[in-house]
């Protein structure tokens, strides 16, 4: 389906469905690129640290689908992918400020695994209303809107959290929790005082572990989307690795002070940005279908999982 441009008040539709994507993505970034830094001070090994991080793919592999699952069933008066929006987005603006806060490592597990709960809780449900609001000719645009709101964001966190770190530890924190919470407020007021998009619902009734027969059945009918998701997650693991460790490298390894090394990264992430736009244009010439909607978090489960059933591919 060929594209085409867009009309009246999509554009301020598009921008506000990216609205979550920019808190989000600020919040997870600062969390994985900072919390190595912080934690530094009373976690005596990397090795731990990285563990530590590392619970973002354990809850990758389970929360999404359970949340995408639950989603499709749930029947409220704001829709059901609103509410876990609603609900998680607090658990995870509590769970940023606790990272900042915290001082020991027996506390700081059970805190890093609230917050990755809650950001997948809130993520793969929010992802669906693209489809459910935004026309198949223009499912480019609305992609590449996604991408351009996510690009900036990790802009800004690693800009902006490598300057804020150098005030305080719970600076970068902080922010990210404020602006998280901003983001959500708005695109939540303004989205019910428009009205909630119609979303499409499945007829046949299933648990978690339902879909997820399901989905291991797709996985072995389909070699491309083995291919796929292999090359998907070797990309997040190489950019994980890059965004957790780069902050410390420049400071620890080379001795910069956290002020220049905040502005070296921030000029790095211009290239995020860059990229993000070039991608953006290609998707919206080219469609929806010639790009993959989102990154999958490492994981097949977060780029198959129910809720975002209808996303092109």
């Amino acid at each position: 389906m060929r594209e085409r441009g867009l009309r009246g008040g999509e554009k301020k539709a598009l921008a506000l469905l990216g609205l979550p994507t920019f808190g989000l993505a600020l919040a997870i970034t600062t969390v994985t690129t900072y919390l190595p830094v912080v934690a530094r001070s009373y976690v005596g090994s990397t090795v731990l640290i990285g563990v530590i991080v590392g619970i973002e793919g354990v809850m990758a592999r389970w929360v999404p689908l359970l949340a995408g699952s639950w989603s499709d069933r749930l029947r409220t008066r704001w829709g059901g992918r609103l509410p876990f929006l609603v609900v998680g987005t607090p658990v995870v603006a509590l769970a940023l400020l606790a990272i900042g806060l915290v001082r020991s490592v027996a506390v700081l597990v059970p805190v890093v695994a609230v917050f990755f709960a809650g950001y997948f809780l809130a993520y793969e449900p929010y992802r669906a209303p693209y489809p459910d609001t935004v026309d198949d000719v223009i499912a480019g645009h609305a992609q590449s809107t996604k991408a351009v709101w996510r690009g900036a964001a990790t802009g800004v966190a690693l800009l902006g959290g490598g300057l804020l770190v150098g005030l305080s530890d719970v600076a970068p924190f902080a922010a990210a929790s404020a602006v998280l919470t901003v983001a959500i407020l708005v695109f939540v007021v303004t989205l019910l005082r428009r009205g909630l998009p119609d979303e499409e619902r499945r007829e046949e009734d299933g648990s978690a572990r339902d879909e997820a027969r399901k989905l291991w059945k797709l996985l072995r009918e389909r070699p491309g989307l083995r291919a796929f998701l292999v090359a998907n997650g070797l990309w997040e693991l190489s950019l994980g690795a890059l965004k957790t460790w780069v902050f410390l490298y420049l400071t620890r390894g080379l001795g910069l002070a956290s002020t220049s090394s905040a502005l070296v990264i921030g000029a790095a992430a211009l290239f995020v940005l860059g990229g993000a736009w070039s991608a953006a244009r290609s998707a919206t010439a080219s469609g929806a279908r010639a790009f993959s909607p989102s990154p999958c978090r490492s994981t097949a489960w977060a780029s198959s999982s129910p809720s975002s059933s209808r996303t092109t591919t």
